[in-house]
């Protein structure tokens, strides 16, 4: 920490401030995509869920009909 301390005081606070806010704004910007990454999977794990529903309705169905003897088309 303390060659962190003597690199910043040597280069100047305009250049220390501006290291620390692009610092900033890059853990920001890895948050921000973090938090769209896991909102985009929320509603894919969603949406997948409602087609396995609609899906075990589609196939009990299917496993009812087939049983009546009949082939449906």
């Amino acid at each position: 920490m303390d060659h962190l301390f003597n690199f910043l005081h040597e280069q100047g606070p305009a250049i220390s401030l501006a290291f620390i806010v692009s610092g900033f704004a890059g853990c920001f910007g890895v948050w921000c995509v973090k938090t769209l990454i896991n909102g985009k999977q929320a509603g894919i794990d969603r949406i997948a869920a409602d087609r396995d529903k609609i899906q075990q309705l589609v196939i009990e169905d299917w496993k009812s009909s087939k049983g009546k003897g009949g082939n449906k088309k």
